[in-house]
């Protein structure tokens, strides 16, 4: 039901009301109260002025004060009505706000019944004076047409008001819904950090019954023993905060040098935390976040597990710092990471080969076989693109563009052609950031296959003279 639908039913309850035989059957009562529910709901509320012209409507057709007394009945009847139901069911959340609004609603209308009947008494007064007392009967009709000023003028604002409780109402409700989630939210919190003050002092208790068996045990073991509850512990708690900082809504990372809070940067659509990496072609990955948001997780624990691992070979090699066996062990995690980075290198130097190849082929085949614009808006971006001077935003029209004057004769000229596409193909994926995408084996393998016809028809468009 529309807001205008709501109006017209009220309306028509106060065409009713103005019926003598309205308040005769029970059945009636409950029938108006419930529509009154279904009228009032979703925080709908009337407006006197139309509450005002309904009833000075009535007023004109009845010019008896009878309906008006059947009226003001009626509104009674239909209220005492209301309040019985109210005690019965006073948990019911649509009948209360029903009950609240038909307050309101018989108020205005007793307002204008009551200003009505005070107008008509002054002129009933005023057509009994002589003409010797027409001065005072102007000066009455002054203060009632001052009344009437008055009257109209708190109409307009609490018409004003309206909206702005209305307003309030809702800003209560976020901020009752605010709380509740706070006090929720409160609990988790404390319930973690109880969990970290636990982990905490459990690890105490197992050093320090490490500590008490000291005289019993090896120095290497007991190194071991602190390292491996140290690592365990720092990131169980680091775990746990993490998640009080998830729920809390903030962060405990440290901030990334590449990320900017921006929203209209060029390349906001890679998103990282709270804003965007600024970082030219490249991919967010663990690795990424690990070194740039949680170094100190990072640093700690490769501390630890150094530490691990250099006790363990210390003890293999039974404490000879000076040892061939220590040394070389000492060696091998070092090694380890250079290899991992050169393989990491070669890799991408891989993966950017393919992406680069995959824009050379694309380019080719749309400069082998464009596509027709049939669209009548792209014919006029194009014309006025042209008559404004802007450079075009098609890639192969700007390579063509770049080998306008080129001549393919010999195949040293091709090759020649060959080289700039290479580079102009480099320049247009560092500028578009189109290295932050990868290409499967199985693609590559089809760009390989396609470019070996691709290149043999180059070589043709690049030979055949060009209209234009």
């Amino acid at each position: 039901m529309t807001d205008q639908e709501k109006t017209e039913e009220l309306g028509l309850l106060i065409d009713e009301l103005c019926n003598a035989e309205f308040a005769k059957e029970k059945s009636t009562l409950d029938m108006w109260i419930e529509k009154l529910k279904k009228i009032y709901a979703n925080g709908y509320r009337h407006t006197y002025s139309d509450i005002f012209y309904k009833v000075q409507s009535i007023i004109s057709k009845n010019s008896d004060t009878e309906v008006l007394e059947i009226l003001g009945e009626n509104l009674n009847e239909l209220g005492k009505r209301l309040s019985e139901l109210l005690s019965q069911n006073i948990d019911d959340a649509n009948l209360q706000n029903a009950s609240v609004s038909y307050k309101k609603f018989s108020d205005h209308i007793k307002l204008e019944i009551g200003r009505y009947n005070f107008i008509k008494s002054q002129f009933s007064a005023e057509n009994g004076l002589t003409d010797s007392n027409s001065k005072s009967t102007d000066i009455k009709r002054a203060e009632i047409d001052e009344i009437n000023k008055k009257i109209d003028e708190v109409s307009t604002a609490v018409n004003n008001i309206r909206p702005i409780t209305t307003e309030a109402k809702k800003q209560l409700d976020k901020i009752d819904d605010k709380l509740e989630n706070n006090k929720i939210s409160s609990i988790t919190t404390l319930t973690i950090f109880s969990a970290v003050v636990l982990a905490f002092s459990g690890g105490i208790t197992f050093e320090a019954g490490i500590f008490k068996g000291m005289a019993e045990t090896s120095a290497y073991r007991l190194v071991f023993t602190i390292a491996l509850t140290g690592f365990i512990l720092f990131n169980t708690i680091f775990a746990l905060l993490y998640l009080v900082g998830k729920m809390a809504g903030k962060t405990i990372s440290t901030r990334c040098k590449y990320m900017t809070i921006d929203s209209n940067y060029q390349n906001a659509t890679r998103r990282c935390g709270d804003g965007y990496c600024q970082k030219e072609c490249s991919t967010i990955n663990l690795h990424c976040r690990i070194l740039h948001k949680y170094p100190y997780v990072l640093i700690v624990n490769v501390i630890l597990l150094w530490v691990m691992y250099a006790d363990f070979v210390l003890w293999f090699s039974r404490g000879q710092a000076y040892n061939v066996v220590f040394c070389v062990w000492q060696m091998l995690p070092l090694i380890f990471i250079v290899l991992a980075f050169i393989v990491y290198l070669v890799i991408r130097k891989i993966q950017e080969r393919k992406i680069i190849f995959q824009f050379k082929v694309q380019l080719v085949e749309k400069i082998i076989s464009p596509s027709e614009e049939t669209s009548v808006f792209c014919r006029v971006g194009r014309i006025m693109t042209a008559a404004f001077g802007s450079k075009s935003t098609n890639p192969s029209e700007e390579f063509l563009k770049s080998i306008k004057n080129e001549k393919v004769v010999t195949d040293k000229d091709y090759k020649k052609i060959l080289k700039q596409l290479n580079a102009f193909s480099c320049q247009e994926i560092v500028n578009n950031n189109r290295l932050c995408t990868s290409i499967s084996h199985r693609k590559h393998s089809h760009n390989k296959k396609k470019w070996k016809v691709l290149k043999k028809e180059f070589r043709k468009y690049l030979a055949e003279p060009k209209v234009g």
